[in-house]
């Protein structure tokens, strides 16, 4: 029986990454004039999401404009007008001025009126907001979650990572939310062991699960390890705007309880002999 291959999954610890979230601010005290887009709703990249109330640039546009036509017509003249014809070099620094003004102003007026960077999902920071709130300078009103793929990273030792291959299926549960599951599925395997570990939450002294050692402030992993990359086939909305710590099981290849204890032997006599 101790030959039979068993039921033996891979337990590790791993990071969850979300779509990556664009945050949408106001850019001073300004009312929000309009809502284009409903929270939750899926959106594409360009998309304008809300218009916040332009005022005080309206009204410097305006201006700017009504001094452009002013100069434009003056430099038209200086070729009947000795009189414009005197002044015509310093209109026409004026109206370049005055286009770049305009140019900055366009600008400006855009940032009243933000639209999506990328593919995804809106979700405001406020449910309830409606047309015609005050928003305070640089207050967020929502966010553009991006549609790119989730993925979950974690790291395998080399006395399990033989048994882990691509396509396998997996799970994760996020550290303290108990009854949460994500279905994963192997997308990736590193073919060498990972000389130092990047994402120090999953040390062991942090709470993960790998055993490092500090080499010059740097932690490295003291077994050689793997590092697996793995897809995650559902999401939850309530996990997409930060990095999650969790459990991953991977439904891996089954291995005998000899077929253990003979390979943790090989690797502590290769250890010994330095091989």
């Amino acid at each position: 029986m101790a030959w039979v291959p068993l039921p033996a999954p891979v337990r590790v610890s791993g990071l969850l990454y979300p779509g990556e979230g664009f945050a949408v601010h106001a850019r001073d005290g300004s009312q929000l004039e309009a809502l284009h887009v409903a929270d939750g709703a899926q959106v594409k990249a360009g998309a304008p999401l809300l218009r916040m109330s332009s005022e005080g640039i309206d009204q410097r546009l305006l201006a700017v404009q009504s001094r452009i036509t002013r100069f434009d017509s003056e430099i038209s003249l200086s070729a009947f007008d000795p009189e414009q014809r005197a002044r015509l070099k310093v209109r026409e620094g004026q109206l370049r001025t005055a286009g770049t003004t305009l140019h900055s102003l366009q600008l400006q007026k855009r940032e009243y009126q933000p639209i999506a960077l990328v593919d995804g999902r809106f979700r405001l920071a406020d449910p309830d907001i409606k047309a015609g709130a005050w928003m305070s300078r640089n207050e967020q009103i929502g966010t553009v979650i991006s549609s790119a793929a989730w993925y979950v990273e974690c790291y395998a030792s080399e006395d399990v990572v033989h048994r882990v291959t691509v396509g396998d299926g997996a799970r994760f549960y996020p550290d303290g939310r108990a009854g949460t599951v994500f279905k994963l599925r192997v997308v990736e395997i590193d073919r060498d062991a990972t000389h130092l570990l990047d994402a120090g939450v999953l040390a062991a002294q942090f709470g993960g699960a790998v055993e490092v050692r500090e080499a010059e402030g740097k932690l490295a992993p003291e077994k050689a390890s793997y590092r697996v990359r793995l897809e995650v086939l559902e999401r939850s909305a309530a996990y997409a705007e930060k990095t999650w710590r969790g459990a991953v099981v991977v439904s891996a290849a089954y291995e005998s309880v000899a077929g253990r204890f003979a390979r943790t032997a090989l690797s502590l006599i290769w250890r010994e002999a330095g091989v």
